[in-house]
């Protein structure tokens, strides 16, 4: 694995030629999402200057999708001092390219590929790009949940420090756990799962958490619903809860992607009726 090469893909920009095939593979479906990157729409946000965005996901989706992830291009000298604008939202930022000046309420900080923030709700923040090449990260945005009096912290890390875990006790997967796990404080988890050539993702996985899933390299196919389809580095994949879902690693080169999931919170019944 080169970890000196992560999330190195990026999306084309422009239009295909008019000579090109009509072909895509996303899909949308009730239950998921594929958003292969030639076939995502870039957009821009208010606040923010010489910066590219494409919405990943977003409730528009539908289906009860309760997060939003953005893929963010920003150019040098561009970035957003605010960039949140709703009061009780949290956010995750992961670099996968160039160097992020965070600038986490007094104090500045700097992060490059592998490198990442928690970002507690009603936490000033902001993002600017101070080096002469372009910034890509990734940026997911979720209303916090409280549990008690508990109150996540501001979090950096880098992921080549984290160690990983085999998942079933054998070779084929593993991951990293980016923010503390288990601790009820945070109501999500960010993990990169990995995969050499051939690994498989043990079984069938149905659960109540949804997931938003971005290919940071490799590729192969994602078993979602009840139908399997080829994914690869770049891809982005929305998974509602209880999404029947499983992969299976191929090509030459190990497979990892960055996953999000909502996390350690009892199912609220009273909610459905207002």
């Amino acid at each position: 694995m080169n970890q000196d090469n992560i999330g190195q893909f990026r999306p084309r920009g422009g239009f295909p030629a008019q000579s090109e095939l009509v072909f895509s593979r996303s899909v949308s479906r009730f239950d998921y999402a594929i958003r292969p990157p030639v076939n995502m729409c870039r957009s821009a946000l208010p606040g923010w200057e010489k910066a590219i965005v494409w919405v990943l996901a977003s409730p528009a989706i539908g289906y009860g999708c309760a997060f939003a992830e953005y893929l963010m291009h920003v150019e040098p000298g561009g970035g957003a001092d605010e960039p949140e604008p709703e009061a009780g939202v949290e956010g995750f930022v992961y670099v996968l390219e160039g160097e992020l000046a965070l600038q986490a309420q007094a104090s500045p900080h700097r992060l490059t590929a592998g490198q990442y923030a928690y970002l507690p709700p009603d936490f000033g923040w902001g993002v600017r790009n101070l080096a002469g090449g372009l910034l890509r990260f990734l940026w997911v945005r979720k209303a916090y949940q409280p549990y008690k009096d508990l109150q996540p912290k501001f979090l950096l890390g880098d992921e080549r420090a984290i160690p990983t875990r085999s998942i079933t006790g054998e070779a084929g997967w593993a991951a990293k756990y980016l923010l503390p796990d288990g601790d009820m404080a945070y109501d999500l988890a960010m993990s990169i799962s990995e995969f050499p050539s051939g690994g498989v993702h043990a079984y069938v996985e149905t659960h109540p958490e949804e997931h938003g899933l971005y290919m940071l390299q490799g590729q192969g196919v994602y078993f979602l619903g009840s139908e399997w389809h080829e994914v690869a580095e770049g891809d982005f994949i929305w998974m509602r809860a209880y999404c029947p879902q499983s992969f299976y690693a191929g090509g030459a080169a190990p497979t990892r992607y960055l996953i999000y999931k909502n996390a350690n919170r009892q199912i609220l019944l009273n909610a459905i009726h207002e």
